[in-house]
């Protein structure tokens, strides 16, 4: 029954460096996640697969450097993606693949000097027939 999930920096324990693909795929049932302050660089693939049900997702203030391809794969719901004033450099093409109702992605703040024109294509709705 647990509807938000806190990880945020915690300056006398051991940092989170990495996520790892299927890192949450045990938080299916989570409504927000928060992350801000973690010093985790990079984002796999498959980082955030199966969150079925959450729809606000907040890594503000991150060491993240690089999102992975398919980081959100079967993300279906997330709504809400505030990625502000961390270090993001790249975003790898079809990294929002699989996400398919949100409304607010917040890059503001970060080191972005280049996106590919495919980086947002997967968020785009499917044309129909």
């Amino acid at each position: 029954n647990v509807t938000d999930l806190l990880l945020s920096l915690d300056q006398n324990k051991t940092p989170i460096e990495v996520i790892e693909g299927d890192s949450f795929i045990t938080t299916a049932f989570v409504d927000q996640i928060f992350l801000d302050g973690i010093q985790a660089k990079y984002l796999g693939t498959n980082a955030f697969r199966g969150l079925s049900y959450c729809k606000n997702l907040h890594m503000s203030n991150t060491f993240i450097q690089e999102i992975e391809a398919n980081a959100f794969f079967r993300a279906n719901n997330i709504q809400k993606l505030v990625m502000k004033n961390s270090r993001i450099k790249r975003i790898r093409p079809d990294a929002f693949r699989g996400v398919f109702n949100i409304e607010l992605i917040d890059l503001r703040g970060n080191y972005l000097t280049k996106l590919d024109q495919s980086t947002f294509e997967p968020l785009l709705p499917m044309p129909s027939s």
